[in-house]
C-alpha cells in the first residue's frame, strides 16, 4: 500500500523561488598563517564578529584592515575561544570540558547572527577539532562516527544563509598524504606529496557558495586569492591581488547591487 502522508501536502503552500540575488555570501577561506583569512574577513560589511578559536590571529593583521578610509575604528566584536586538551586524565573529563567551550561558541555565534552583517570563524579547523574534543574526548574515531559531527557544523553554516549574514569559515592548511605500494616493505606506505590542501571539516565546502585558497606572494608583496568554487565560473581558477570582501561579493553574482555590501 503507497504511504498516506503525502495527503497532508498542498502544492499552493510550497514557496516559489525566486530571481533575487541572495543577500549575503558564505565562503571558505584557506591559506597557511599571514597569507591574508583574516584581512579579507575584515573587509566585510559591519558590523563584523569574529569566533576566534586562533585566539590570537587578528592580533597579526595591519592596522589598515581594522579602521576606516577616514581612521575610526571598524565595528568588530571578537570572542576567544582557548582549549587544552592536555590537562584532563580522561576521555569523559576531556569531553566534558571541550562542551563548555564549543556550546559558548554556539550560544554567542546565534546572538551574533541577530546582530552582526558578518561573521569569521577564525580558524573553522580548530573549532572542528573543540567539537571532535567535545564528542569523543579525542581525534580519534571510526569514519562513521563524523557524520552527526559534520551535520552538526554544516546546519550552522545553513543558519548563517537563513540569517541573510555574511560568513567567512577561515581555514588552516596541511600537507595532503598519498599512499603508495613500497616494494621493500611489501605493503602500502604513507607518502607525503607537498601538496597543501585545507583543513578542517571536508563537508564545510559544500554548504558554502565560494571556496577561496590564499598565499603571500613575496615577490610582488601582496596577498593572492585563488578563486576556486565560485558562482561565476568566468573567474574561477583565476588569482587575484589584495582582493576584498566586497570585489568578492560583486564578482560571484554580478547583478547583485555594489551598495549591498557597503
Amino acid at each position: 500500500m503507497a504511504p498516506s502522508n503525502y495527503k497532508t501536502a498542498d502544492w499552493n503552500s510550497y514557496a516559489q523561488l525566486g530571481t533575487d540575488t541572495s543577500p549575503n555570501r558564505v565562503y571558505t577561506s584557506s591559506g597557511a598563517a599571514g597569507s591574508g583569512k583574516s584581512a579579507m574577513l575584515l573587509t566585510a560589511p559591519e558590523p563584523i564578529w569574529v569566533a576566534a578559536f586562533d585566539t590570537h590571529g587578528l592580533n597579526r593583521v595591519g592596522k589598515q584592515f581594522k579602521t576606516r578610509p577616514n581612521g575610526t575604528p571598524k565595528d568588530i566584536r571578537v570572542s576567544r575561544y582557548h582549549f587544552n586538551p592536555r590537562p584532563y586524565k580522561t576521555a569523559s573529563e576531556c569531553a566534558k570540558a571541550a562542551t563548555v567551550v564549543w556550546d559558548k561558541f554556539v550560544e554567542d555565534y546565534r546572538v551574533a547572527l541577530k546582530n552582526a552583517r558578518s561573521i569569521g570563524w577564525d580558524r573553522e579547523d580548530i573549532g572542528y577539532e573543540i567539537l571532535r574534543y567535545a564528542n569523543w574526548g579525542d581525534l580519534q574515531a571510526q569514519a562513521k562516527d563524523y557524520g552527526p559531527l559534520n551535520q552538526e557544523l554544516t546546519s550552522l553554516v545553513q543558519e548563517a544563509f537563513m540569517a541573510g549574514v555574511n560568513l567567512g569559515l577561515l581555514r588552516g592548511v596541511k600537507e595532503k598524504w598519498d599512499s603508495v605500494y613500497d616494494q621493500a616493505k611489501g605493503k602500502r606506505v604513507g607518502v607525503a606529496t607537498g601538496i597543501m590542501i585545507p583543513d578542517g571539516c571536508k563537508k564545510a565546502p559544500d554548504v558554502v557558495d565560494v571556496t577561496l585558497f590564499h598565499r603571500w606572494d613575496e615577490k610582488e608583496k601582496c596577498f593572492m586569492t585563488r578563486i576556486d568554487k565560485f558562482p561565476n565560473v568566468d573567474y574561477k581558477g583565476q588569482e587575484f591581488p589584495n582582493m576584498d570582501f566586497v570585489t568578492m561579493a560583486t564578482a560571484a553574482y554580478p547583478d547583485s547591487e555594489l551598495e549591498s555590501w557597503q
